[in-house]
């Protein structure tokens, strides 16, 4: 089975990859979507929309990246990729025609997003069994991005979602979920991290299950129920951070 993996270079796809590789799943390909300049400009310019502070936290985070961070993260390098594929592919946008023709030739089974931009439907449509994502949250009730410190702020469960991708956002059908459960000492970073970590399990069961049966049992993400979040700004952030803390007040 044909197997294409889609990353931008993030730790989310880092675990998604070292989860498939112990399973002992061979990836045919892994497809990277480099940033462009064209990319960040847009980026600061939907930052600064927000204000100067969210501008400055997202300038220092990128620092932190580059100079503090950089040598405990090989995901960030290309080489890291080809211990897990020996055809590492950079493309500059996954909905272009260049990537579009690449993945007409590999003609895979099955496309893994590992860090993705929202995919058009001439790429949804390649592969012969679907792309599958794994969400960070419980759908259909949370949608989007940063939907465990919303989750939190709204005092519900915290949790992993796999699922098939269509034309909507986190809305086609569901493969497996899972809940995590608070434990003592979580903060939301690791909470994210723990959600990695669940998400490569996940995803790895999920791509067994269709390697062995040729597809997996499925349940439905109706569009109706749940809604669509968005990034958090850091004041609510913080909120969010007081508000599980409180939570775990009552883990044993």
């Amino acid at each position: 089975m044909k197997i294409v993996f889609f990353t931008n270079k993030c730790s989310h796809g880092a675990e998604l990859l070292k989860a498939i590789k112990t399973a002992g799943i061979q990836i045919s390909a892994i497809v990277i979507e480099k940033k462009t300049v064209q990319s960040m400009k847009k980026t600061l310019k939907r930052i600064t929309k927000k204000g100067y502070r969210e501008l400055f936290i997202f300038l220092l985070r990128k620092i932190k990246q580059q100079f503090i961070w950089k040598n405990y993260e090989e995901w960030r390098s290309e080489e890291y990729y080809h211990t897990f594929s020996d055809e590492v592919i950079t493309v500059d946008n996954f909905n272009s025609i260049q990537c579009e023709q690449i993945i007409r030739e590999i003609d895979p089974d099955i496309i893994v997003l590992g860090g993705s931009r929202i995919l058009k439907n001439n790429i949804i449509k390649i592969p012969k069994i679907g792309i599958l994502n794994a969400h960070p949250g419980l759908l259909p009730e949370y949608r989007g991005v940063d939907v465990i410190p919303w989750a939190i702020i709204n005092g519900d469960d915290v949790g992993v979602s796999v699922h098939f991708i269509d034309t909507g956002i986190d809305t086609g059908k569901i493969c497996v979920q899972e809940k995590i459960p608070l434990m003592k000492n979580d903060t939301i970073q690791i909470l994210r991290k723990r959600a990695e970590t669940l998400a490569g399990e996940l995803m790895a069961k999920t791509l067994q299950t269709i390697i062995k049966n040729g597809t997996c049992p499925t349940f439905p993400n109706p569009k109706e129920k749940g809604r669509q979040f968005y990034k958090m700004d850091s004041k609510t952030l913080k909120s969010a951070e007081k508000r599980l803390q409180e939570r775990l007040k009552n883990v044993k």
